[in-house]
């Protein structure tokens, strides 16, 4: 009775209200822990576990209610989807919190000890309840035809209610009803119940805390039913049936279903759709909305702020700005602005869905045009990217004020903090706003003329579809590389991180890589380090390059042909070797850079070498070879290997060249070991010599062309092929074969060696190294056969010499034949003279005197 007094506005009861306070708080009492057993606890006063009037299934006192944020009410909600499991009535309970863990006011906190709430809080739980008894489990809708709905809540109903509840909520707030202190009562005990009181101290010294949050969730549950209320009655006002049909489909069959109670639980979704929707209805009555919006501040503060109002407020402006034949650019701009300061009331899609083109609060094209119709005027098209771009960054920053997002990409870390997730999902979501953009504007620039008339792009904002009428593909080209540059520019580096893999996805490599963009350079980095591939660090050194600076780019293209990865062939890393020297030699000449320069072209040889060992493999025709080699293959196509790592592959596998490339390209000659690899080189093309016309030319066409290509890639280094070793052993296996004696001249001719270099092989070979070649009939026809024929070869050959060569084959014909002249004659010197002797001694004589006369 107390009070109902206090909150009563009647003159009759102001006089006796001082008095009804003083008896408020002498009885409000405090909570207390009862002891006893069984059926005799001490019980001091009724426990409230119902309602007087049997209500509810428990009392309110017994609820959790958690306050929630002020709702976003003044933007389309158009994703807003309430959940459909949501519960009807409080959610079970009112747990006090032990250090032994959480229990109800029907259990124990401790052994034989239960909870009792004070007065006070049972009589504000109790007096709300018999205020709100009649509407709070009432449907709020009732179908009353096709599309037609009707309000289970008469407006007189909810003008009474909220009349009591406002008296309760001032109460309240004017009388300090849950604040005024309280002092600690516990009823009289045996010895063993104060024993226990002092075990138990720390449990009834949170009692009155626990208390005081109760009453506090009381007080905020009270303001915001008075705001539903309020809310509620105001929609009747304007026609609810109408209001209702602009309303999501979800939304719509949730208001049909649900109660008071679920209206106030789930209002930060649906009060927002409400008042969304109650807008829209007078759209393009400046003097109507205006005056709603000033009734649902004054009567939903929390509701519908002043914040709210002011995104009104800016949505009329872009409304304006598209039927004015005003200046619509500066509308835009002005309205942008009024966005910006209420940037976390906004539903950022639909605000950003109305920058682009469409329509109010993303309302359907047939509803709009109704508006149209009743005077609306012509609707321009709005197409402010800018303001797309603007409205998503800062957003953005609001929603993650600290950062965190970033911090979580920078570290390449993996959260699991509710918290920051929290900050990543709602940055991405903003982003999503101009990724979007990008998207369409993307479509609308490559797309065909013919193509777009077929596609839906209505997919993320309502009003997509409508702007490839807007945009030719030039223009939404142009506006695309402008929005691309604003984002680009802005200090927002997670959003630039977005939009760098947006353009990569999109084939605009090439437009990062051309500016010079502030924080492209530590995202290529970042990915770099994220094992993302080597995409990243070719964008790198070319970024690098077109930047001018060569040093960094040769390094990064040093470390792209060094780094062990399947994912970069051998070729690849010759590649990357190759533009890091071009780099490196572009740079300045300075005493590191040169050293640089060696490292580089160092180890490109060392990865020419390897290209070589692979082909070389690859095209074994051994079946042996073939079948172990697979493993080395893959191993020399995926690493950069090392001069020994080579050296010992080509061991394995009689890679004899690649030993030869190793031998140089370690600078490691030895006479022995190249002699024994050119041995190794021409045992293996002369294994299967034959004595037929195919086999001896196809011998012949290998040996000339290995010489002609190894003299080629070591002419600087012509002692690591020893022409003189080389044709020493040709010589010898053609005596000991027996093929024509013109075959070593071919293979000569073929690997372009002079045949006064043969003669001169032979020649020393005959006077000088061995006197087998005397002594022996065979083999002494065989060298005079061979001197015969190569001079006389020599002879055509010195036409085309200089002076000083001319001079050096002459000497070196005349002392070969020479030579051969006094073994005749000294034959001829224990017999007869034969024919062919004689014949031969003239043979020679004639080419004596032809050599003579060269000059």
């Amino acid at each position: 009775m107390a009070l109902e007094v206090i909150c009563s506005e009647n003159a009759s009861d102001a006089t006796i209200k001082d008095m009804a306070l003083r008896v408020f708080f002498q009885c409000a009492g405090e909570p207390r822990l009862m002891y006893g057993s069984g059926d005799h606890f001490m019980d001091y006063g009724p426990r409230a576990s119902t309602s007087s009037d049997g209500y509810m299934n428990g009392t309110l006192s017994s609820s959790v209610f958690t306050p929630k944020t002020p709702l976003r009410t003044s933007t389309p909600q158009n994703n807003s989807t309430p959940s459909a499991n949501y519960t009807n009535g409080f959610t079970p309970q009112h747990v006090l919190h032990t250090p032994g863990g959480g229990l109800d006011s029907d259990q124990s906190i401790i052994a034989g000890a239960r909870v009792q709430n004070s007065p006070r809080h049972e009589a504000l739980f109790i007096y709300f309840s018999r205020i709100i008894k009649g509407i709070w489990r009432r449907n709020l809708c009732l179908v009353k035809q096709i599309n037609e709905v009707e309000s289970q809540l008469t407006k007189n109903i909810l003008d009474e209610v909220g009349y009591y509840l406002n008296s309760l909520r001032q109460a309240i707030d004017e009388c300090s009803l849950i604040t005024s202190p309280q002092i600690h009562h516990f009823p009289s005990r045996t010895l063993q119940q104060q024993q226990q009181q002092r075990r138990t101290s720390s449990e009834e010294s949170s009692l009155v805390d626990q208390e005081k949050q109760s009453l506090q969730k009381l007080r905020t549950l009270v303001g915001v039913t008075c705001e539903v209320v309020a809310l509620w009655s105001v929609l009747l006002e304007h026609e609810l049936r109408v209001i209702f049909v602009a309303l999501a489909p979800d939304v719509q069959k949730c208001l049909l279903n649900w109660s008071l109670d679920d209206l106030v639980r789930n209002r930060n979704d649906v009060c927002a759709d409400l008042i969304s929707a109650l807008i829209r209805h007078y759209i393009g009555d400046d003097a109507s909305t205006a005056a709603i919006s000033e009734r649902l501040r004054a009567l939903c503060p929390t509701l519908f702020t002043v914040d709210d109002a002011s995104v009104v407020k800016a949505t009329e402006n872009i409304y304006r700005a598209k039927t004015t034949t005003q200046p619509q650019l500066e509308m835009i701009k002005e309205a942008v602005a009024q966005f910006r300061k209420s940037i976390q009331k906004l539903n950022l899609i639909q605000t950003c869905d109305l920058l682009l083109q469409g329509f109010y609060f993303g309302i359907p094209l047939h509803l709009f045009q109704l508006y149209l119709m009743n005077g609306a005027g012509y609707s321009k098209p709005v197409l402010y990217f800018d303001g797309i771009v603007d409205l998503s960054l800062m957003r953005a920053r609001r929603d993650d004020p600290n950062d965190l997002a970033l911090i979580v990409y920078k570290k390449h870390l993996t959260s699991t903090d509710v918290t920051v997730q929290e900050a990543m999902e709602k940055r991405n979501e903003a982003y999503n706003c101009i990724l979007e953009v990008l998207r369409l504007l993307q479509i609308l620039a490559t797309s065909k003329e013919s193509q777009l008339a077929s596609l839906n792009l209505n997919n993320f904002f309502q009003s997509a579809d409508s702007v490839k009428q807007q945009l030719s593909s030039s223009r939404a080209l142009e506006e695309r590389d402008k929005l691309l540059r604003r984002v680009l520019e802005s200090d927002d580096e997670l959003a630039c991180v977005k939009v760098f893999n947006w353009m990569l996805g999109n084939n605009l490599a090439d437009q990062l890589i051309a500016n010079k963009f502030k924080y492209f350079e530590a995202f290529l980095f970042h990915e770099i380090e994220d094992g993302k591939g080597n995409i990243y660090l070719e964008l790198l050194w070319k970024y690098y390059e077109k930047s001018h600076n060569y040093l960094e780019a040769a390094k990064v293209l040093a470390g792209m042909a060094s780094k062990t990865t399947s994912r970069t062939s051998i070729s690849n890393r010759i590649t990357h070797l190759s533009n890091a020297l071009m780099c490196v030699q572009s740079a300045p000449e300075t005493k590191s850079n040169m050293e640089l320069k060696q490292e580089i072209q160092d180890k490109l040889d060392v990865a020419q070498i390897q290209m070589r060992a692979k082909t070389l493999l690859e095209s074994e025709t051994n079946p042996e070879i073939a079948a172990r080699g697979k493993e080395a293959i893959e191993a020399l196509n995926y690493q950069l290997c090392g001069l020994t790592q080579l050296y010992s592959y080509a061991k394995t596998y009689n890679l004899h060249e690649i030993k030869l490339a190793v031998l140089h390209c370690a600078s490691q000659f030895d006479t022995e070991i190249v002699e024994n690899v050119w041995r190794d080189i021409l045992d293996k093309e002369l294994r299967n010599f034959q004595l037929n016309r195919l086999t001896l030319d196809k011998i012949q066409n290998n040996i000339s062309s290995i010489l002609l290509r190894l003299r080629k890639r070591y002419a600087s280094s012509p002692q690591f092929v020893p022409l003189d070793y080389i044709l020493r052993e040709l010589i010898v296996f053609s005596f000991k074969n027996s093929p024509p004696i013109n075959w070593v001249l071919e293979i000569c001719r073929g690997a372009d060696i002079k045949y006064g270099k043969l003669l001169a092989v032979a020649s020393e070979q005959y006077r000088i190294f061995d006197p087998f070649w005397k002594q022996n009939q065979r083999a002494f026809n065989f060298m005079l056969d061979l001197a015969v024929l190569t001079t006389e070869r020599s002879l055509e050959e010195a036409k085309a010499l200089g002076s000083s060569d001319r001079k050096v084959l002459k000497n070196t014909c005349l002392e070969f034949l020479s030579s051969l002249q006094l073994n005749v004659q000294d034959r001829m010197s224990f017999g007869v003279a034969s024919t062919t002797q004689r014949s031969i001694t003239e043979r020679l004589e004639l080419l004596n005197a032809q050599i003579s006369k060269i000059s």
